[in-house]
């Protein structure tokens, strides 16, 4: 499983375009896009797509790992030159 961390304005073009250009593996339901903090990660996602603002706010790391309670086999983060903006 992938977790994809992107601005909130992008989450949705992560999926679509996930889906489209690889169906087999992100097909429908496959992809899970998280509108709020207290949604789970599902555990029969292969993506899961957060915004930067939903991890900074994060208790206790909660996408820091799988539902399992294994790592994430990749992170991506999109435009990643915003993190230098936390504050």
């Amino acid at each position: 499983p992938i977790l994809v961390i992107c601005p909130a304005i992008l989450r949705y073009v992560w999926k679509e375009q996930a889906e489209r250009w690889l169906p087999e593996t992100f097909g429908e339901g496959r992809v899970q896009v998280v509108d709020k903090g207290s949604q789970n990660l599902s555990t029969d996602a292969r993506m899961w797509v957060v915004s930067y603002r939903m991890v900074a706010n994060s208790k206790c790391g909660k996408f820091s790992k799988r539902p399992d309670g294994r790592p994430h086999n990749f992170v991506i983060v999109d435009e990643s030159h915003r993190i230098k903006e936390w504050s």
